[in-house]
């Protein structure tokens, strides 16, 4: 899932970078020898990321030079100073959590790997006892819950689904037997 993710950046990165039509540098957070305890703690995310970016630059400036009728008046140009993307990570960054969204649908994109953005398939047991694939799809046609509570505060959403399954619950019989210890 790592590297998916680190793919899914990349591109956005190298989408900005395309747009801006500048030929970056790429440089990355590695910790000093003072640090190096601490660093072996951590993951080296701001390394593959930047070596994943650098990577699709090439590939992409490959294919551009390729296609010399698509040249950039602004990449031919000289005049504009060098660009630079410096990766970090989140022991470097404190204030990117802060900047989060914490909506119901912040949560979602951010927990569960949804596709196209909306479908998220698992799996199921069902009666014969044989696991079977499932899907559910968030949308505001057809769920109610994501149309009522995508823009609203995590806490609040957990607070009301808590609140309207115990309702469910309390009203249906069948369920309330089945949830029963």
């Amino acid at each position: 899932m790592v590297h998916r993710d680190l793919d899914a950046a990349a591109d956005r990165v190298l989408s900005v970078i395309a747009c801006l039509g500048i030929r970056p540098y790429i440089r990355y957070y590695r910790p000093t020898q003072r640090s190096a305890t601490k660093a072996a703690e951590y993951p080296k995310i701001a390394e593959a990321m930047a070596e994943k970016l650098q990577q699709k630059l090439e590939n992409y400036y490959t294919r551009r030079a390729a296609n010399s009728n698509n040249k950039n008046k602004r990449e031919k140009s000289n005049d504009i100073s060098p660009s630079v993307v410096i990766v970090l990570d989140r022991s470097v960054d404190m204030y990117a959590p802060l900047l989060h969204e914490f909506t119901y649908q912040a949560t979602v994109h951010d927990l569960i790997d949804l596709e196209d953005g909306c479908k998220y398939t698992y799996e199921i047991n069902t009666l014969a006892g044989k696991t079977q694939q499932a899907s559910a799809t968030l949308s505001e046609q057809s769920d109610e819950i994501w149309r009522q509570y995508r823009h609203e505060h995590i806490c609040h959403v957990a607070e009301e689904l808590v609140a309207q399954f115990e309702t469910m619950v309390n009203k249906n019989i069948g369920v309330k037997a089945a949830h029963q210890p």
